[in-house]
């Protein structure tokens, strides 16, 4: 099964505490309820036609807002085809996450079907490509990246989705699920066509399915845009130190792809000024870096690769570290916000607060 190397750094820290911040205070809006559905409306407005955009369209907004609304007559091309599957897709994976159906091979290869419907041959719709593919760099052809062989695509898309289902991945933060979904998706590059499409459509999947989509009215796909150079840069860099998947260090990855899902995450409550409560309604900061030590960084680890630790494990997990001391780490992240205790016995449980 598959196993993302990562490890928790203060920028990452930083970043998720951020990201927290704006979902709890999402998590007290009280949106009209006449409004709150064309409030959705709008965002997937964004998301596609920010989407198709990052994919080369050159369709406007109110171009694809034409094509929901159905307000004006469009001329029929393969861009408005690409936006109209885009949205048929985001229309699926709505009913997908209402139904709570899990991420599957099966459930990726339909969402293909229906983002390349019309734009390649039927044969290779909701199908994995046969062929190999290398991928370049637009602005720097130098920087080259060979996905895995066509054999190895099913068993790879298979052990990612084991991976979702597996109970360790719910001790992850959504944000940091998120960039993992994303970024092995595009290093998989499963499909001939449209696998950028699938890669977003399944970040926002996992968002959508942890609650972390701010009433489904969160749209990153803008704030892609502008990291995107950055994005790339950390991408290729990856493949260019280690080319075996399973071995890639996704830190620096993470890092990078936070940054942006924060940027929306800010973006977004901006957007929804008029529905925050007074206090919520402070200057927004750009986070900084909590100071931690390596010592508290490497605790956030294993309460991570555990998903619960009492003192017993600690003690043993640092043998050369006094009991107070690794207590008063552990009381710090707590009041940081980092971690939650459980209890509050000596058999008190600590986990990464969700």
């Amino acid at each position: 099964m598959y196993q993302p190397k990562f490890a928790y750094t203060e920028k990452i820290v930083s970043l998720l505490l951020e990201i927290e911040r704006v979902r709890s205070i999402f998590d007290f809006v009280k949106f009209p309820s006449d409004s709150i559905l064309n409030y959705q409306l709008e965002t997937k407005i964004e998301r596609v036609s920010n989407g198709v955009a990052l994919d080369g369209s050159s369709l406007t907004k109110s171009q694809v807002k034409m094509l929901f609304t159905k307000t004006a007559f469009i001329q029929p091309t393969s861009e408005t085809t690409e936006a109209k599957n885009l949205a048929d897709a985001f229309t699926l994976l709505g009913n997908f996450v209402a139904n709570s159906q899990a991420i599957t091979v099966e459930s990726i290869k339909e969402l293909h079907s229906v983002v390349v419907t019309g734009l390649v041959p039927i044969n290779k719709a909701g199908l994995f490509r046969q062929n190999q593919l290398v991928i370049k760099d637009q602005e720097d052809p130098s920087l080259v990246y060979v996905p895995p062989a066509a054999i190895q695509i099913p068993v790879l898309v298979e052990e990612v989705c084991l991976w979702l289902s597996s109970v360790s991945v719910n001790n992850l933060h959504p944000g940091i699920k998120a960039a993992i979904v994303y970024y092995i998706f595009s290093a998989i590059h499963p499909f001939v066509e449209g696998n950028s499409s699938i890669a977003r459509i399944l970040t926002h999947w996992v968002l959508e399915k942890d609650g972390a989509s701010l009433n489904s009215l969160l749209s990153f796909e803008e704030s892609m845009d502008d990291y995107l150079d950055d994005l790339l840069e950390v991408f290729f860099k990856i493949h260019t130190e280690d080319n075996r998947l399973g071995e890639h260090d996704l830190t620096n990855w993470i890092e990078k792809f936070l940054e942006m899902l924060s940027s929306s995450y800010l973006d977004t409550r901006v957007n929804y000024e008029d529905f925050l409560s007074p206090a919520s309604k402070l200057p927004i900061k750009v986070p900084e870096q909590i100071p931690l030590s390596p010592r508290q960084m490497k605790i956030i680890d294993y309460i991570s690769d555990n998903g619960r630790v009492v003192m017993r494990q600690m003690r043993d997990f640092l043998p050369s570290i006094s009991e107070d001391t690794i207590l008063r780490d552990l009381q710090l992240l707590v009041k940081k916000g980092i971690i939650e205790k459980e209890g509050s016995t000596k058999s008190a449980s600590y986990i990464l607060k969700q």
